[in-house]
């Protein structure tokens, strides 16, 4: 069958005059496009952006953006590692945390290579790749790094130790309080000594979690267990008295599952710092690296092993998810079970269940979010992981399926989650429990067959009761750059927007028409999924992002496009952005090709004659003068020769076969390769003679003499070799 395109988000319409109670508490989602943290109120996002990326070798920025409902985006200024961060918000979204460039060269570290083996610097590099470092942001002091651990001479050696660099980064925040007070990070730490004894390179080393105080500018490192050099933080409290993460260390593992250890190994022990002091709350192998904390940090969540399900809970068994509440002295635990196995949707299969983390636990405990995994447990990657809630008011109080809730609940008539449409991570959850912050794989189908339609991801609160949650219209945080393509990838242009508004959120990509400036028209889908031995035109018309193909090196789709976002109440057009493709005449061994740019060059190592440069205007190898005035001059009679009437000048130095006014030893190797061309073309009008130096109608190996004797006096008058 053909393909056909066709558009199946047409969203039911309810009368509101059967809208009922239950009706009006029904969830309701709104997209941001970002999701790294959530604010406490559920009412706005922090998250990344890309500024600058306008080609797929571009350079280009990732920047902070922050979203708020009712008032939309606010970019912040500065940037973000290009080594890989994510931003965290405190409650109100006043504080922000982020690993940024170490601009302020903290602990003289940009250019510190470490120590060789005898103990002395190694030289530096140039130019110094420059790592990140945690950094908070408030609208009153702009963004202030947080140091890292104390950076020191060793007393016995003199060599730097302490807080150090490893590849990328001397540390990366994890998380901020609350309050916006502490920003959570872990950091590199290194030592005078290494396990043999030997010198240490002064490098990565140990690893441990420390707490930055923006009061008193302090960095304070957490306390860990006797002889631990590994350990990690990622979680802290509204108030900063409370953080969770992992200690590495010895761990009990129980091999078949029966609940009885076999034997110790090295692994992550789940961890709480309370008021400065660290408590291991799961040492058995498998453990997890962190558990969610609430607000006023009585209670943390998490996934625990088998064997310590086993331990603590008689008669259980398997991955559980477990409850601790602070009683006043010590945190209790208390197994709230386990998600039932996945049914894949489409094929029917069932799953089974094999371990879950947890992202989110409400202020009062009662609400708990994260991902579940099923099939192959860790540390397969082959499992599929989707996100997970508990209550205790449902599903009989054990964690089930985010979707399958949100379905249970919804609007039948007109659900969030349509085929195609669903939530893959929740990442983090309001102090109240009602907000859910997700990021959504979107394969909704637009063409037949469905497979054949563009995928893509975003972003969005779902607001478990949306009774209070108006209308948000659309509004752009990012809209599309413009591109110019000198790959041809196979998956062509790509134009993306980054849009907030309820949902359901439609777009549509438009094109100006280059023959009436001002009068956009909307695109169809090729739906031919980026295949490769076709020239597909457009695929993504209908979702947040935009590939235009680049068959036929663009063929008529360079122009300027745009995309118009809507929803019930409102409407948005971005500003338009402009793409080429960058395409000329690709030179490569006395041949022409016409290609993209960066492919003539980097894929092909040929030489690159300009943007809309063709064959028969590039001139990839010099014609030379002297008795070529006998040979009408070629590409399609444009003057290549030097002569003023289109033929060859004999004043022109034949010796100096690239003409540029040296006779040199590349005149030779020029010479010899257009000759090779010649050879190999033989009868190419305007061609093929290029290299009959001594003019007798034939390109044999005698020229190659005769130009090389022009060339050796080249100096001498007359001799046409350079008069």
């Amino acid at each position: 069958m053909a393909n056909q395109r066709v558009l199946r988000f047409v969203t039911p319409m309810v009368c509101a005059g059967i809208a009922s109670l239950a009706a009006a508490q029904q969830p309701k989602m709104i997209i941001t496009g970002i999701n790294n943290d959530m604010a406490a109120t559920g009412n706005g996002v922090s998250g990344l952006v890309n500024v600058g990326l306008t080609g797929a070798n571009s350079n280009y920025s990732t920047v902070p953006i922050i979203w708020s409902r009712g008032s939309g985006y606010t970019m912040i200024p500065g940037t973000a590692h290009p080594g890989g961060t994510t931003v965290s918000c405190s409650a109100d979204m006043g504080a922000l945390a982020m690993g940024s460039p170490n601009t302020a060269n903290w602990g003289s570290l940009n250019c510190f290579k470490g120590y060789d083996s005898s103990g002395n610097l190694l030289p530096q590099t140039q130019p110094c790749y420059i790592p990140a470092i945690s950094h908070r942001w408030t609208q009153a002091g702009g963004w202030v790094s947080t140091g890292s651990l104390p950076r020191f001479p060793d007393p016995v050696t003199g060599r730097m130790i302490g807080g150090t660099r490893c590849d990328g980064d001397i540390n990366l925040p994890k998380d901020i309080s609350g309050n916006g007070r502490y920003v959570l990070a872990n950091a590199w730490s290194a030592v005078a000594t290494n396990s043999s004894g030997g010198v240490a390179t002064g490098l990565c080393g140990n690893f441990f979690p420390f707490r930055y105080d923006s009061v008193t500018g302090a960095v304070e490192q957490l306390p860990v267990q006797p002889g631990t050099k590994t350990s990690r933080a990622d979680y802290i409290n509204f108030d900063g008295s409370v953080m969770t993460g992992y200690d590495l260390g010895q761990t009990d593992y129980d091999a078949n599952d029966d609940g009885i250890p076999d034997s110790i190994e090295i692994g992550r022990r789940l961890c709480v710092w309370r008021n400065g002091v660290q408590t291991l709350l799961d040492t058995t192998f498998g453990a997890k690296d962190n558990a969610a904390i609430n607000g006023p940090g009585t209670i943390l969540a998490s996934g625990a092993t088998s064997l310590y399900v086993r331990q603590h809970f008689p008669g259980q068994s398997g991955v559980k998810l477990v409850r601790w509440t602070w009683n006043g002295s010590a945190y209790i635990p208390e197994n709230l079970g386990r998600p039932a196995d996945y049914v894949d949707p489409n094929i029917g299969t069932q799953i089974p269940f094999s371990d879950l983390w947890v992202t989110g636990v409400s202020d009062d405990g009662n609400t708990i979010i994260g991902s579940a995994q099923y099939g192959d447990p860790p540390p397969a990657t082959t499992g599929l992981r989707r996100p997970f809630i508990w209550r205790p008011s449902i599903n009989g109080g054990v964690p089930m399926d985010l979707q399958a809730y949100i379905a249970s609940i919804d609007n039948q008539a007109s659900p969030i989650f349509v085929p195609g449409l669903s939530p893959t991570y929740a990442s983090s959850l309001s102090a109240d429990g009602n907000a859910v912050l997700v990021t959504l794989f979107d394969g909704r189908s637009t063409c037949a067959p469905p497979v054949r339609s563009h995928q893509t991801g975003n972003a969005g609160i779902i607001y478990l009761d949306g009774s209070g949650i108006a209308c948000d219209p659309p509004r752009i945080g990012m809209g599309p750059e413009s591109w110019a393509d000198t790959s041809g990838l196979r998956y062509g242009v790509s134009l993306n927007v980054v849009a907030s508004g309820s949902w359901p959120l439609e777009y549509r990509w438009q094109r100006e028409d280059p023959q009436n400036p001002g009068t956009w028209n909307d695109l169809d889908e090729s739906c031919l999924n980026f295949n490769e031995f076709v020239e597909w035109e457009y695929e993504g018309v209908y979702k947040n992002q935009l590939r235009i193909g680049p068959g036929n090196f663009g063929g008529n789709r360079a122009g300027n496009y745009r995309v118009v976002v809507s929803n019930s109440c409102g409407s948005v057009a971005s500003a338009p952005a402009t793409v080429t493709f960058v395409t000329g005449a690709c030179c490569l061994s006395g041949g022409c090709f016409i290609d993209y740019s960066f492919k003539c060059v980097t894929e092909y190592g040929g030489t690159y004659m300009g943007d809309n440069s063709t064959c028969e205007s590039a001139v990839c190898f010099p014609v030379p003068a002297d008795c070529f005035r006998k040979v009408a001059a070629p590409q399609n009679g444009v003057n290549i020769a030097g002569g003023s009437d289109g033929i060859a000048d004999e004043t022109q130095c034949v010796g100096d076969w690239d003409r540029n006014g040296v006779v040199e030893p590349s005149d030779i190797a020029q010479f010899i390769q257009a000759w090779s061309y010649a050879v190999a073309n033989p009868g190419t009008p305007g061609v093929s003679l290029y290299a009959d130096v001594d003019c007798n109608q034939v390109v044999e190996p005698s020229d190659i003499a005769v130009f090389i004797q022009r060339w050796v006096g080249g100096t001498t008058p007359g001799n046409l070799g350079c008069n």
